[in-house]
């Protein structure tokens, strides 16, 4: 193997690590969400606007998933605990 393709490893280990730290940056925020009502002090996420939307979104989901994304997250976590 040339340097070329020790860059390339090199470059792909740093994406790696910054897209790992990305992810459990992003996890750790979204875990302390608590899904409620916007006037409750407790509350960090109040609901979708329209009922379509939040259909929208499980769609999109869904469809992610059965195309190989992993989910990450439940998607009943949020709900009050």
């Amino acid at each position: 193997m040339g340097a070329g393709a020790s860059s390339e490893r090199s470059a792909a280990g740093t994406f790696t690590s910054l897209y790992d730290e990305f992810v459990e940056r992003s996890l750790a925020l979204v875990n302390d969400y608590v899904l409620g009502d916007p006037l409750e002090h407790e509350s960090t996420l109040g609901p979708m606007a329209h009922v379509r939307f939040a259909d929208e979104v499980r769609a999109q989901t869904t469809e992610a998933v059965a195309a190989g994304a992993t989910a990450l997250i439940d998607a009943t976590f949020h709900l009050r605990r």
